[in-house]
């Protein structure tokens, strides 16, 4: 009886989930992503008392995290379209988050085959290991996608 109740119960369970398998990224792309990711987890660390998320106060990195993150989003072309749908994979904060979104709404099919890259696992960035923390957040490469696919304008955002 014990063995038909163990068995039941192995195959009752749910099947975990693959592996999160990172995927690569190009060179350019990489370049392009890894000095605003690396910029945003300094400032970051050195703002919030983890794990407690107590404010510190302002870090010396954080402007410098803000304009790199503009100068990424301004720069045309496929890799910075591959660094942008790979940057969706990591929090950098809620007001980004929203301009990730709009700009790969912006570019459209040219962003597409990177967000379906990126749709399940981080790609790997070189600055691994990054806290799940940041690797944890509602799917934004998925929601992109679906206002893609419905034909969405671009947004706005301030």
């Amino acid at each position: 009886m014990l063995r038909a109740s163990v068995l039941l119960w192995i195959l009752a369970s749910p099947t975990p989930p693959a592996p999160c398998i990172p995927p690569r990224m190009s060179a350019e792309a990489s370049a392009l992503l890894r000095p605003v990711l690396s910029e945003y987890l300094l400032a970051h660390s050195e703002e919030f008392d983890r794990p407690a998320g107590r404010f510190r106060g302002p870090s010396p990195h954080s402007p410098v995290f803000d304009e790199r993150f503009g100068r990424l989003l301004a720069t045309p072309g496929p890799a910075a379209s591959e660094a942008i749908a790979a940057l969706m994979c990591f929090y950098v904060g809620e007001a980004q988050a929203e301009e990730l979104v709009c700009e790969a709404v912006k570019r459209g099919k040219h962003i597409r085959v990177y967000l379906q890259r990126f749709r399940r696992c981080p790609p790997a960035t070189s600055l691994e290991p990054i806290d799940p923390f940041f690797t944890g957040i509602p799917n934004l490469r998925e929601e992109a996608l679906k206002l893609i696919a419905l034909g969405r304008a671009p947004c706005e955002y301030e």
